[in-house]
Parts: C-alpha cells; sequence; structure tokens
C-alpha cells in the first residue's frame, strides 16, 4: 500500500505548519553534567492543556529514536497551562550515563507536544535537525506498542528541532517489514509532509491487515542538518504482548565498551490481585525471525539461530550478563502491588572484542514470564551494531 500527498495539500500544509501550538525554550547553558536545564514551555494555542507532574512532562531522546529516561508513568496530568501562558520547568541532567554528554531532543509531552535541542557538554556532530520515534515512546511501558483494538494510536511521530519548517521531499517514506521478510508490507510516502520548528507530526501506520506479531519500520529522509539520508530501524510490538526493550544510548556496541538496555514490563497482574514477580530473559540473535512463543505472541528472533542458542544456555554470560532473572516491581505514588509494572533497569552487552565482527549487525528482543499468573510477554526486536 503507498500513500502519496498532493501539491495543494503540501500548501495548505506550508500555511498551517507555521504556527506551533506550544514553544518549548531550554533558557540556560551551557548545560554540564549533574546540571539542570530551565525550560520555559509557552502556550501559543486559545485554550488551555494539561501536562504532567515535571518528572513526566520532559524527555530526552537520542538521534537514533531512543528514549534515554524510561519509566515515566503515562496520562497523570497535574497542571495546566492556560492560554498565552508560560510556565518555567526544571530538567536534572544526570551526572554520568546516558543523557550525559552530547546532544538530544528534549521532548515535552503536554498539548500537542513540541521538542527542542538540548546540547550537554561538547553538542553532537553531526546532529540532525528531523527525529522520529513510536508514537508512544514517552510512555516507556507503552513505548514500542501497537494497538490491536480501533482505537489506539498507530503511528510514527516526526519532530523538529530546527529553526526552519521542512517539507519532506519524494524519496523520503516509512517501510513497515515483517521481522523476518526483507521485502516491506506497507509503504508510506511522506513527500508532502510539513514539520514546523519545535513540532511533533504523527504519521499513521494501517497495521489493521498485516499479520500479529512484531513488525520493524525503516524510516528514510534527508536531512537539512547532516546534509545525508537518515535511516533508523524502530521495533513495534502488539499491545498485548507486555514487554518493551530500549537502548538509552543508541544502537552501537562500542568497541572496548557496553551498550545499556532496560526492559519495561506491564499487564503481568490484575490490579489488586495477588502479584507474581515476572521473570525476563534479554537474548540475542544474527538473524531476525518469527518464532510463536503462544497464540498472538512471536518472537522476532530466528529459533534455530546459533546466537540465540548461546543465550539461553548461557553460553553468551560474558556478552550479555545477568540477561535474565527477575524483574522489580514499579511502583509510585499512583500505583499499589499488584499493579502489573514491572522493570529490569540496566543491563548491559560487552562488545565482544573480536575484530572480525566489527560491522555485523546483530538482533535482540526479550521475553518475560509471570509463574503466578501464567502470563507470557515478548518484546519488540531491535537491530544492533556491533562496532
Amino acid at each position: 500500500m503507498r500513500t502519496t500527498r498532493r501539491l495543494w495539500l503540501s500548501m495548505l500544509l506550508l500555511v498551517a505548519g507555521s504556527l506551533s501550538a506550544q514553544v518549548v525554550t531550554v533558557l540556560n547553558g551551557p548545560l554540564s553534567p549533574g546540571g539542570t536545564a530551565l525550560v520555559q514551555v509557552d502556550n501559543t494555542q486559545p485554550g488551555a492543556f494539561g501536562f504532567p507532574i515535571t518528572a513526566g512532562a520532559l524527555h530526552l531522546f537520542r538521534s537514533t529514536g531512543e528514549l534515554v529516561h524510561p519509566f515515566d508513568i503515562p496520562g497523570v496530568f497535574t497542571s495546566w497551562l492556560p492560554a498565552q501562558g508560560t510556565t518555567v520547568l526544571t530538567f536534572n541532567i544526570p551526572p554520568s550515563g546516558p543523557g550525559s554528554a552530547g546532544s538530544y531532543v528534549l521532548h515535552f509531552a503536554g498539548g500537542s507536544e513540541s521538542v527542542t535541542r538540548l546540547d550537554v557538554g561538547t553538542p553532537s556532530a553531526p546532529f540532525p535537525m528531523l527525529h522520529c520515534w513510536p508514537a508512544r515512546a514517552h510512555e516507556a511501558f507503552f513505548s514500542h506498542a501497537l494497538s490491536t483494538t480501533a482505537f489506539g494510536v498507530n503511528a510514527i511521530k516526526f519532530s523538529n528541532v530546527g529553526s526552519a519548517p521542512h517539507l519532506f521531499g519524494s524519496s523520503d517514506a516509512l517501510y513497515v517489514f515483517r521481522p523476518d521478510l526483507s521485502t516491506p508490507l506497507q509503504v508510506v510516502d511522506l513527500e508532502g509532509l510539513l514539520v514546523s520548528p519545535g513540532e511533533v507530526v504523527e504519521v499513521s501506520l494501517n497495521v489493521a491487515f498485516l499479520t500479529p506479531g512484531p513488525l520493524r519500520v525503516l524510516a528514510v529522509w534527508s536531512d537539512p542538518w547532516t546534509a545525508a539520508v537518515e535511516m533508523r530501524n524502530l521495533g513495534l510490538r502488539r499491545d498485548d504482548s507486555r514487554v518493551d526493550l530500549g537502548f538509552p544510548e543508541g544502537r552501537v556496541i562500542p568497541q572496548g565498551g557496553t551498550l545499556p538496555y532496560w526492559l519495561a514490563l506491564e499487564g503481568f497482574s490484575a490490579q489488586g490481585s495477588p502479584a507474581g514477580v515476572p521473570f525476563h530473559a534479554f537474548m540475542l540473535s544474527w538473524s531476525p525471525g518469527r518464532s510463536w512463543l503462544a497464540p498472538g505472541l512471536v518472537l522476532p528472533l530466528d529459533a534455530g539461530d546459533a546466537l540465540l542458542q548461546a543465550s539461553l544456555s548461557g553460553g553468551l554470560s560474558t556478552m550479555i550478563p545477568n540477561a535474565s532473572g527477575q524483574s522489580i516491581p514499579w511502583l509510585v505514588s499512583s500505583q499499589t502491588p499488584g499493579s502489573g509494572l514491572f522493570w529490569m533497569p540496566y543491563g548491559v552487552i560487552v562488545h565482544p572484542g573480536q575484530p572480525m565482527l566489527s560491522g555485523l549487525e546483530v538482533h535482540a528482543a526479550a521475553v518475560a514470564y509471570d509463574p503466578v499468573s501464567g502470563i507470557l510477554g515478548v518484546s519488540q526486536g531491535e537491530v544492533l551494531v556491533i562496532e
């Protein structure tokens, strides 16, 4: 299926897109690890909007589309910004680790959402003007979820951290793949899509006709700042598969170093019921695949792959130490035991240290199982590169 946009629609978007519902500005700088960013939000729309408490209003994304600070509970709206109103929020820069160095996209979750660029220490170069991620990426517990109902949001979001509007061209597109296939199931043209400075725009995916299980979206566009064709692989899962996998420092396993990852688990026990603590297992595979675990649950890795078998047998313990274990209940003031939210804060992938593997792709996914309820979950698949 291929979607095209006509010239007259592009012209209408160019006029309408010059207006943004809100403007986000970092007031202070340069910023250093462990410092605090003062972030001003101006509501330029005619009505008020709600936004989460400070901890959940602002999020950092990498240029690869990965959420740096996960585990903000979605949907907790406690503050309101009136029409033409202004407020200043604070954002704490981590003293070390993910989010403590380089350039990021600072995302504001209120209203129709908006973004700006945030630099910590030496800015990253090159850094794109345009960025993309799954529609619910800032929610962590549903960050890569596709809806299995008619009321969900199935989309990829594009944002613009530059000072000029951007109109996508004829070679820009989204390609939707099944993990085990090289031919796209769907192509969505981006030609004519306009993203204004600071704006976040949704591009819908028609996934209703696609087969059940995880998907991979390849986003391709020409970026004005990098003067290059940017490509992003984004893993997606069914919303009833319960597990999200994130890489807060990108998708490259650095030579001589480690790449952290996190897991977010939801829906493993009903509210108020005795809470079982699910076990999780992270695994790698040389090849993507489509391995059925249960009705509607598909592991996006090749079940016969030697690297996957080594992951399951403990043969990769030096590369993915502590890849399996019990998850941790996620509790905040709005949650109670039995809410079904669990997490694994940070695991690591250790670079294998073999030059012959440099530049190769490796595929990652995770599963979780609750022995009390018998609930099984599986994450989306992601593509990593060994430096």
